[in-house]
């Protein structure tokens, strides 16, 4: 779920799309249906309420209008399996994705997207961060603090950025794999 600073809630329904409220969950709508139906993870920019975002089975989309149409910027993500995605607090435009090459398998290939124009052009992230990862960068695996810090897991490895996603360092190795990961604005 993700909520805007006006009050709008959305809800992503895994093979169902998004669901919308206006009122702080008292009332429910879908969003348009141009938008991929298997939502892995929807978010929403606290400086523009305006601007959606959903990272699906056929990768990102990113909405203007609160969901009312939807833009596939898929571009060099080649529409890869998508799972978690993340917009930090004070930049609409900046966005980190994880795709990979489907939801199962030994080696999934799973690979971590940065733009700064909401989508229109991807940059692979490989500055501090693995080329490739064996499992999928999954829902609540990618979370924004601040104006510039970011965090991404994988499987055990903790990751942070403090340039707004384009460049990590290894900041923790847990014991077992991180499951998820959540940041209080």
């Amino acid at each position: 779920m993700a909520k805007t600073v006006d009050g709008w809630v959305y809800a992503d329904i895994h093979v169902g799309s998004i669901m919308r409220s206006k009122d702080e969950g008292e009332t429910w709508e879908p969003v348009e249906p141009e938008l991929h139906r298997d939502v892995h993870e929807v978010n929403t920019s606290k400086r523009d309420p305006e601007m959606v975002y959903a990272n699906t089975y056929n990768s990102v989309f990113v909405s203007y209008d609160r969901g009312d149409s939807w833009k596939h910027r898929n571009g060099v993500l080649d529409s890869r399996y998508g799972r978690g995605i993340a917009v930090p607090p004070t930049d609409p435009e900046v966005i980190l994705c994880g795709v990979s090459d489907g939801p199962h398998g030994d080696n999934v290939h799973g690979q971590l997207y940065w733009t700064d124009n909401a989508g229109e052009k991807w940059e692979h992230v490989k500055e501090g961060f693995p080329d490739s990862t064996k499992k999928n960068i999954d829902t609540f695996h990618i979370a924004f603090y601040g104006e510039n810090k970011s965090w991404v897991t994988d499987e055990n490895t903790l990751y942070l950025s403090e340039d707004k996603g384009r460049t990590f360092e290894t900041f923790w190795e847990a014991p077992e794999e991180i499951l998820m990961i959540s940041v209080k604005q």
